[in-house]
């Protein structure tokens, strides 16, 4: 091993395991691998492919600034992605509590079981976590300076206060709670800085994702069919 030049900074920042502050997109290229991943046909997250995802993942390196994120997008696009990179992310450089609302809770199990825990668990700082007693429990992550909840839109959106909120595939959300998408959001309202972020595949006109898109910049990714010629839009 070399003989840094600052010995002390370094022994600092390995005890307290500080990282190195990184971009989203070359941080995600570095540290994310899906090789454990059935669903996907690459080990890694690929942009040269998968361009129109940039934008919508650069909104998580603002920590210093309230957002409100709309992606509307086809199915199969990765949508789940956007926010799964992006919690990550800030649990590393940006840790605090964080609310994901799934349209159903067997869809917020099999997410964390299959997304957020193995790929946590081959991120340096993060790996480590979860091997202390009861960090992983059943609606949530518990590490030590943050925590990651979860829940199905079954269930009346309450009590917990969080810088981060997710809401997947609004449009789906169970209709007996028709207020959670804004109630998700108000989640945040304690904080000077936060994120919220909500994605889903466009259903009908009135739909929640669909609404929301229209009270937004409107910001539009348009994708060319190489045999058709023919464009498509995905919505950011």
């Amino acid at each position: 091993k070399p003989i840094s030049r600052y010995p002390l900074i370094d022994n600092i920042r390995e005890f307290f395991k500080i990282q190195s502050w990184m971009p989203i997109i070359p941080w995600v290229e570095k540290n994310i691998t899906m090789v454990d991943d059935v669903s996907s046909e690459s080990d890694r997250p690929d942009f040269s492919r998968y361009c129109y995802q940039l934008e919508p993942l650069k909104q998580w390196e603002d920590i210093h600034a309230r957002k409100h994120v709309t992606v509307v997008m086809c199915e199969q696009m990765g949508k789940t992605s956007l926010f799964v990179y992006g919690i990550l992310y800030r649990l590393i450089y940006d840790p605090g509590s964080v609310l994901v609302c799934y349209p159903g809770a067997d869809k917020a199990v099999e997410t964390n079981s299959t997304k957020f825990i193995p790929l946590m668990k081959k991120l340096p700082g993060l790996k480590e976590e979860l091997l202390r007693p009861r960090v992983i429990r059943s609606d949530r992550i518990k590490l030590s300076n943050a925590v990651l909840y979860w829940q199905g839109s079954g269930s009346k959106i309450v009590s917990k206060s969080c810088s981060i909120v997710c809401g997947d595939e609004v449009d789906q959300w169970a209709p007996e709670h028709p207020q959670n998408l804004r109630d998700l959001c108000k989640r945040t309202r304690s904080y000077k800085s936060c994120m919220e972020f909500v994605v889903c595949s466009p259903t009908v006109e009135n739909g929640h994702i669909w609404q929301d898109f229209l009270k937004s910049s409107q910001g539009y990714y348009t994708l060319r069919c190489k045999r058709m010629w023919r464009a498509y839009d995905a919505k950011l």
